[in-house]
């Protein structure tokens, strides 16, 4: 009798053991949330089941009964949850310390490991929230209009008036010179018809590109698709190196292709060079704007496009490399470049606008500003650095055309043409004690995840460590979100039953 009870005990021992690691690592209920407090406990779990610490350490200041303080961007943290989720709904507790070079603080979860691509949310953005107070303000959920002259008494009405007759918006003033955008993903794509943009014929780009590069074209109508490339694979690194071409319109993916790196001599440091094309038949109706997106690791050179229906623009990014330090030039409309090289034969002073910046320094990134209006000419010395900003980048001045929308970001000049803003943007909630609290749901189905990990992101762009404020973060939750077990279950069943 007594053997039996103990056998029972044991029993019932090991069924609460196996009904807790069901509880905790399978998640049934298909949620899960993770918190972490500054200042707080220490996490001697390593971020194991809870939030691990904000990196790196140069950018954070973490003392002991103080919140963090957020001095430089951008930082990270990761998660370790025990299974895949579908959402996860962030919450940020803080106190902003930030000044007005500063205004905007978003945050994100890693969803690209080879381009290190975060797709982010707003916490706050500071010019909505006090730029245009003498504003009309509509809001319809998360979408926010704001007026200059009340126009429109309904959301719905304005965004059906701009998708399908966007030329009523602004009258006889061009789209882009009377309505800005925030948090509006692809929303340019929608109306890119009314854009005064002339198509161009291709002209070859022979500049070498190192590395992921996206670009805008457009489609005439009645011609198909025909791209060709030339590559090389450096053969730097001890992986593999394949290359991705995807085209875009409109935020949906119409072509796909991977050329695989079956060349061999990885980690040889000799270089290889493959080539790429590819055709298919379009219908007249799927004229329009496109993306073009070239993904790869830094071992794969762009040596040249030598074939694309037309005129083809750098998206937000350049890395010209391997050029024989001959001189190079491009054109933007952007009112700022970000400029790095990690190469010293690189350092130059280089012109942007007709005005002279000096690189002077690797492994920094520089911010030059030239608020002249209009199309200006950047112009390198030598090669190797690493160009960025808000727009486009195009390798002729003639062939230069920006689908995009002015953005309402810390470089914005609101200028007396802008009638509409137009925004996905919550209003951060007002805490006591100057403490602020602000809440985003992010989509992470196919988010990058490493070891069980996910990894997050708060970005303060512009936020250097030289006297721009901090942002002092008192509590970071998450609520994960996805299928339950039921839900799996029922999966499992149906998928069986179709195989009957």
């Amino acid at each position: 009798m007594r053997i039996t009870r103990i056998r029972l005990i044991f029993l019932t021992f090991l069924l609460i053991l196996a009904g807790l690691v069901v509880w905790f690592k399978v998640l049934p209920l298909g949620q899960a949330t993770y918190s972490l407090k500054y200042p707080g406990a220490a996490n001697f779990w390593g971020g194991k089941g809870f939030i691990g610490r904000l990196s790196p350490v140069d950018r954070v200041i973490i003392e002991p009964n103080q919140p963090a303080k957020i001095t430089g961007d951008p930082v990270y943290f990761s998660v370790f949850t025990p299974r895949t989720f579908s959402n996860a709904k962030v919450t940020i507790t803080y106190q902003n310390n930030l000044t007005a070079a500063t205004p905007i603080v978003e945050t994100g979860v890693l969803v690209d490991q080879v381009v290190w691509r975060y797709k982010t949310a707003p916490l706050e953005n500071s010019l909505l929230d006090n730029r245009f107070a003498d504003w009309s303000s509509l809001r319809s959920g998360d979408i926010l209009l704001l007026q200059k002259n009340k126009t429109f008494s309904d959301v719905t009405d304005f965004l059906k008036i701009l998708n399908n007759q966007p030329e009523k918006i602004c009258g006889s003033v061009n789209l882009k010179s009377c309505l800005a955008l925030y948090n509006i993903d692809g929303l340019s794509n929608n109306f890119s018809k009314y854009q005064s943009t002339a198509i161009s014929n291709f002209k070859k780009i022979d500049i070498p590109l190192q590395g992921t590069h996206q670009f805008y074209f457009n489609k005439p109508v009645g011609n198909n698709f025909h791209f060709a490339f030339d590559f090389s694979d450096l053969n730097l690194n001890r992986d593999d190196d394949p290359v991705y071409i995807n085209i875009y319109q409109a935020g949906r993916k119409v072509y796909s292709q991977i050329i695989s790196d079956g060349l061999g001599g990885e980690n040889s440091g000799q270089s290889r060079n493959f080539a790429a094309s590819f055709s298919w038949i379009a219908s007249s109706s799927e004229s329009g704007l496109y993306k073009l997106e070239i993904k790869a690791d830094d071992d794969i050179i762009i040596k040249d496009i030598t074939s694309a229906p037309s005129a083809l623009v750098a998206i937000g990014r350049l890395h010209p490399v391997t050029a024989a330090n001959s001189d190079l030039s491009f054109w933007t409309d952007s009112s700022f470049i970000l400029t790095t090289t990690d190469n010293p034969a690189s350092r130059q002073v280089l012109s942007f606008g007709n005005q002279n910046f000096s690189l002077d320094q690797t492994f920094h990134q520089f911010e030059f500003l030239n608020n002249r209006y209009g199309v200006k000419k950047v112009h390198l010395n030598h090669d190797d650095v690493i160009l960025e900003n808000d727009g486009v980048f195009s390798f002729d001045q003639n062939s230069f055309f920006n689908p995009e929308i002015n953005l309402v970001d810390r470089h914005f000049v609101l200028s007396d043409n802008f009638k509409y803003i137009l925004a996905k943007y919550q209003k951060p909630i007002a805490l006591s004690h100057n403490l602020k609290q602000a809440t985003v749901s992010l989509n992470i189905i196919g988010a990058y995840r490493e070891k069980g990990k996910y990894s997050f992101i708060i970005s303060i762009p512009g936020l250097t460590s030289a006297g721009q404020g901090n942002l002092d973060i008192k509590e970071i939750k998450i609520e994960f979100s996805g299928r339950t077990l039921w839900d799996k279950l029922k999966e499992k069943f149906s998928a069986y039953a179709n195989k009957i």
